[in-house]
């Protein structure tokens, strides 16, 4: 799952960089469209997308969906702990994990009934968007978890898990911009800025 998300989040996110930084992204010179061009490999070697789907679906036909199950449920756990801190901000990202993961074991119990009957065709059409939702749903489990602890009282956490898990139940794709509050996406900026500064390492693009 892991290199099956990942791996198609890095091209999103370099295209995405590239576009970013406009007519200079594009140009050869800056190191972006390498970065791009380079990034394609990863959704391919050592096991395509469609090939990992069908990976994750033998997977869950050996032991019925348990190991799935069990991912779902660590990450629904994480997001009711987070609820219960009762930490600003952390609410509606909780409440977007859990009913995203309890939307997914529906989505998987549909696929493995479906299997070897007449409606097989349309339980398969399932099967990509459930393994991207598995990985990120993790990921937000994840991502929560660490916001709600009481010895990292840093906000850019929180925020991140903000913008990370607004399109959560969109999955499977990347999180649309769209869904992030604009709010949530300034103190993202802010918070990673003020952490360069205090390193002393803010970048500095050379053109």
């Amino acid at each position: 799952l892991c290199k099956l998300y990942t791996a198609k989040q890095v091209v999103w996110c370099a295209s995405e960089g590239l576009e970013f930084f406009g007519g200079q992204g594009y140009i050869e010179a800056t190191g972006i469209p390498e970065i791009l061009r380079d990034s394609q490999v990863l959704p391919i070697w050592e096991g395509t997308t469609n090939v990992l789907c069908l990976d994750v679906l033998r997977a869950m036909r050996v032991d019925k969906g348990r190991g799935a199950l069990v991912l779902l449920s660590r990450a629904a756990e994480a997001a009711v702990r987070a609820a219960g801190v009762g930490r600003e901000g952390l609410q509606g990202p909780a409440a977007a994990v859990i009913e995203a993961a309890e939307e997914t074991k529906g989505r998987i119990s549909g696929l493995l009934g479906s299997l070897g009957g007449d409606d097989e065709d349309a339980g398969l059409s399932w099967l990509k968007p459930i393994a991207f939702s598995l990985a990120k749903i993790f990921a937000c489990g994840l991502l929560i978890d660490r916001a709600r602890l009481p010895s990292n009282p840093n906000h850019l956490d929180t925020a991140v898990a903000q913008a990370y898990c607004s399109g959560v139940s969109n999955a499977p794709g990347s999180v649309e911009l769209g869904h992030v509050d604009h709010s949530v996406a300034k103190r993202i900026v802010e918070g990673l800025v003020e952490g360069l500064v205090e390193a002393d390492s803010v970048p500095r693009a050379k053109f």
